[in-house]
């Protein structure tokens, strides 16, 4: 799971601090990766290496879609819907998070990437030699 907290001004100008979760199991994972080539591990890995800002925003895009959601308060589920993420998408916390991950040398983004596909994904795709090289240090 990928958390992060980010700080924003609201649509009001108003600075609220909150935290954000963005989560895909492997199952949905691998619905993902058959449905969209995008997903393909050479495509992310070109993408990080390339820095290629439009195609960095194609894959953030499409991965909030599929996996923003909120825990429950006992953690047992993370509920996710189309509706949340589209919330999400329209909000100010949108850009200031979609900023956050395209700022720097793509540790970031592969930090993004990374926290939000499952261990055993992630586990693989640090073994790929496409991805040597790259600053791939997933944060938990």
């Amino acid at each position: 799971m990928y958390k992060t907290e980010l700080t924003y001004k609201t649509y009001t100008d108003k600075e609220i601090t909150e935290t954000f979760r963005f989560n895909l199991n492997e199952q949905e994972l691998l619905d993902l990766v058959e449905d969209d080539p995008i997903f393909s591990p050479e495509f992310l890995s070109y993408v990080a290496r390339e820095q290629d800002t439009m195609k960095m925003l194609k894959v953030i895009q499409k991965l909030i879609v599929v996996s923003y959601g909120e825990m429950s308060e006992d953690g047992k589920y993370f509920r996710k819907s189309n509706e949340r993420a589209l919330d999400f998408l329209q909000s100010a916390a949108y850009m200031a998070f979609r900023d956050k991950l395209l700022d720097g040398d793509g540790e970031e983004f592969m930090n993004f990437l990374f926290g939000v596909f499952p261990e055993k994904f992630v586990r693989s795709m640090q073994e790929n030699a496409k991805f040597q090289g790259l600053a791939i240090a997933a944060k938990n």
